[in-house]
């Protein structure tokens, strides 16, 4: 039970993380229904995660952070890495 709680904890900088998601699903030339395709969810919840409107579980974070091939350090602590071209 201690497990789940810990796993579905939200994470709270929304907007930043949002930012972030959206930077790199950009430069990677997806689109938002392309990532909810690729995690198993609606287009509208990629949509309400990259605004900050909606709470996002951490299991949520590691699928998003996978499918964008990233790390999830880097959703979390650091910038979007440069842009290459």
């Amino acid at each position: 039970m201690t497990n789940q709680k810990q796993h579905g904890r939200p994470i709270t900088d929304r907007d930043g993380l949002g930012k972030k998601i959206t930077t790199l699903r950009q430069r990677r030339g997806m689109t938002q229904a392309d990532l909810a395709a690729a995690i198993g969810v609606s287009q509208p919840a990629i949509a309400s995660y990259e605004s900050g409107k909606r709470d996002m579980p951490l299991s949520r974070l590691g699928e998003i952070a996978a499918a964008l091939g990233v790390d999830v350090g880097v959703l979390v602590n650091g910038s979007p890495p440069p842009r290459t071209q």
